[in-house]
């Protein structure tokens, strides 16, 4: 869910200008940019290979080989023969943190390629990875964030992978970064990011919870609010969804300030959909919590909701996850009276069914929603007047072979025709 951020490229002022003074040794010398490309290959793996024992020898081979793998060129044949072996014994070899951070870097690049990424997985890549970071989380941020990034996109290989980063107790040296460094974003983008894939791990969420790791992700989003950053935003708000699934971190969430961040991202990036995604999905679990309902509806979540809605009107994975949190909050008796007197949320609900009449999913969490809202007698009157029992009934017939969605539509219309005369007229209360 999250964008891709380029950690290292504005990190070394001496690996800037590289297609520049490239091309000017090729007219210096006579020789084409492929052939200077080639030579400068060759000399960056000779020289990781000639004094392995040799620190200073080998950060500056890896700063060669960063430079080379950043640079432009058709192929890399040279410098990716057996690279990993090379990069990965430095980074045994040496503590230094000159070597840890050419080295780190270079693997994040190498991780950009499906082929390589595997390779390194292969050769426990995420074990050396974790090793440097819990060397180096506290005094160097580029480490930090260049490991998390790799990490990352090691773990989107397999959850077995993720298992091992998990393993190798990612989840507190990953919060000691972000709690040294809150300052950089793209360390806590990236470590964002890692805390909201290896989250999806139960035990891994119960660490979390322990660590206080919902109150490290609320601060950065905070922090770097103003910067109106989108990859805090879709990295935070990930994490976020992820962590509200958990009961712990859910309490920790109602408390800590998340909601406002959850609201804001949305009102931040009205153009990128997973940030909307991401937060309807942590809305929804946050409020399946009974006391967290209302509140939720305190703070203009279900406005902001609604919002998404309406700025996302043909994705159906927003809309379906909007309305799932809606129907989450109108369990409250007091919020669904509001959702539709103050917000009108039938009326955007119902012209999302009738834009989306196949999509079962949609057509399912709008009718418990609809049943929801019925329970209100005012609600029903208005429900009706609104045709919301003949969309229903569309919905019914279009998907009379999928049992969610007939027995969800089922229970909505019951509500409806049972508790509202044919001529609109209130005759009970629902129960």
């Amino acid at each position: 869910m999250t964008d891709k951020v380029n950690v290292t490229a504005s990190r070394d002022s001496s690996l800037s200008g590289c297609s520049s003074r490239r091309s000017a040794g090729a007219s210096s010398s006579g020789m084409s940019e492929r052939e200077v490309d080639a030579y400068l290959s060759e000399v960056a793996v000779a020289a990781l290979d000639q004094a392995p024992q040799d620190e200073a020898h080998q950060e500056v081979g890896l700063r060669l080989v960063l430079r080379q793998l950043e640079a432009p060129q058709d192929n890399h044949e040279v410098i990716l023969n057996h690279l990993e072996d090379r990069v990965l014994n430095a980074m045994d070899r040496h503590d230094g943190e000159g070597v840890h951070t050419a080295a780190t870097a270079v693997i994040n690049c190498l991780c950009d390629d499906e082929k390589t990424r595997s390779i390194l997985a292969e050769k426990s890549a995420a074990k050396s990875l974790l090793r440097s970071l819990e060397s180096h989380a506290e005094s160097n941020p580029v480490v930090a964030a260049n490991v998390c990034e790799a990490l990352c996109k090691l773990g989107s290989i397999d959850k077995e992978v993720l298992q091992v980063i998990y393993a190798e107790g990612a989840v507190n040296n990953l919060l000691v970064a972000m709690e040294a460094h809150p300052e950089m974003l793209e360390l806590q983008s990236a470590a964002c990011s890692l805390l909201a894939n290896l989250a999806v791990q139960p035990e891994a969420r119960e660490l979390m919870a322990k660590n206080n790791a919902a109150d490290l992700v609320v601060k950065a989003l905070e922090l770097h609010e103003d910067e109106n950053a989108l990859s805090i935003a879709l990295a935070g708000c990930a994490a976020l969804a992820n962590f509200a699934v958990d009961p712990r971190l859910r309490a920790a969430m109602m408390e800590n300030g998340a909601v406002g961040c959850l609201a804001k991202s949305l009102i931040s990036h009205p153009d990128f959909a997973n940030v909307h995604l991401s937060s309807a999905f942590a809305i929804a679990s946050l409020a399946e919590t009974q006391s967290n309902q209302r509140k939720l509806v305190e703070q203009g979540v279900d406005t902001a909701l609604l919002r998404a809605m309406q700025l996302f009107p043909d994705n159906a994975e927003v809309l379906v996850a909007c309305i799932v949190a809606l129907c989450n909050l109108a369990a409250d008796v007091r919020t669904r009276v509001s959702m539709v007197e103050v917000n009108c949320v039938d009326n955007v609900v119902l012209q999302a069914m009738a834009r989306h009449p196949e999509h079962c999913q949609l057509q399912e969490s709008a009718a418990r929603l609809l049943a929801n809202l019925a329970i209100n007698r005012d609600n029903q009157v208005l429900l009706v007047e609104k045709q919301a029992v003949e969309m229903l009934r569309t919905a019914q017939e279009t998907h009379q072979d999928n049992k969610l969605v007939y027995s969800a539509v089922e229970k909505a219309i019951d509500r409806l025709q049972h508790c509202v005369a044919a001529s609109g007229t209130p005759v009970a209360d629902c129960a």
